[in-house]
């Protein structure tokens, strides 16, 4: 059964949330909660195990890095300021070493984006098991959500995309590559970085029209937003950002390059719809923004072809 589905079977049983949740389980990237008169909290979760999410030789530092990234990509992607993680470590054994590395990774990523770690939760588990719970904070007219987008807007992604597929391609196909692109790579796949700063901004412009990561694919995402806004896309591959270090493994390797960028997650962007006639205003901003499609009736299509919505599913 499709991730989403599964959501959609959970939520089913829940309760009305009050009016005080403006944005409930399951409907965008963090859930939005009424905090002051002129701010919103948002709320995400996300959870990583070793045997599907670490990749061998990640470093206990890395997997807790990874643990607070991925919550902090949510909080981002809502254009929201992070404020507070909670997290819960499941262990198969105690490791004094290895829990210090872990908290240290933690920990550096939270402060490097100005969260703070306020507690949490161990207890023995049959694998390394991470859950992380991000609470950020975003002015009511600043929110950002995956619905909004309109027929006619251009679709935009920060970054590069694939990266994180290249580095997992070098290591299943064992092929020679060059020390410096396959540590580039691996940094990207094992550390990634989440676009928090390059979502405040995004914010800020009052242009966007929708917004949400792509940690678990373009497609995916992009599945996310039509469904949200209740529109289509269409897409440019040659407009879609690779950078030459996924270019060349691609031929190295005999990897389809559409695959790479489209249909593997792992890359910590954002993706989202600007009003055409005001790109100008993300156009100035001090990130790499690269305009890769335009929002259009309904369907996804690359260059006139229909694709199918596929990516990283856990079941």
């Amino acid at each position: 059964m499709p991730e989403r589905d599964i959501i959609d079977l959970i939520t089913s049983q829940f309760s009305p949330a009050p009016e005080s949740v403006l944005v409930p389980a399951r409907e965008d990237d963090c859930a939005v909660i009424e905090w002051t008169k002129d701010e919103d909290l948002v709320i995400t979760t996300d959870m990583l195990h070793e045997s599907t999410d670490f990749p061998i030789g990640t470093t206990p530092r890395q997997m807790g890095w990874m643990c607070i990234a991925q919550s902090l990509s949510d909080v981002a992607s809502m254009g929201a300021v992070p404020l507070y993680l909670v997290v819960a470590v499941g262990l198969p054994r105690f490791d004094r070493k290895f829990v210090k590395e872990l908290s240290a990774g933690m920990n550096t990523c939270a402060r490097k984006y100005g969260a703070y770690i306020i507690g949490g939760d161990v207890d023995k588990h049959d694998e390394i098991t991470l859950v992380s719970t991000g609470f950020g904070k975003v002015k009511k007219k600043l929110l950002l959500r995956r619905s909004g987008a309109r027929v006619g807007d251009l679709l935009c992604v920060t970054g590069n995309l694939g990266n994180a597929a290249a580095a997992m391609k070098i290591r299943e196909s064992g092929v020679a590559v060059d020390k410096k692109i396959k540590r580039t790579l691996d940094k990207s796949l094992l550390e990634p970085k989440p676009r928090v700063p390059e979502g405040i901004a995004l914010s800020k412009t009052k242009v966007v029209t929708s917004m949400t990561d792509i940690s678990d694919g373009l497609a995916v995402s992009l599945g996310e937003l039509s469904r949200a806004s209740g529109i289509g896309f269409e897409i440019h591959e040659d407009k879609i950002p690779v950078s030459k270090h996924v270019k060349k493994v691609a031929e190295l390797t005999g990897a389809d390059l559409r695959e790479l960028s489209i249909y593997y997650g792992g890359d910590f962007e954002l993706l989202f719809t600007v009003r055409r006639s005001e790109i100008a205003k993300v156009k100035k901003l001090r990130t790499r923004v690269s305009i890769i499609g335009e929002v259009i009736p309904k369907g996804l299509f690359i260059d006139g072809e229909k694709i199918k919505i596929r990516g990283y599913q856990h079941f």
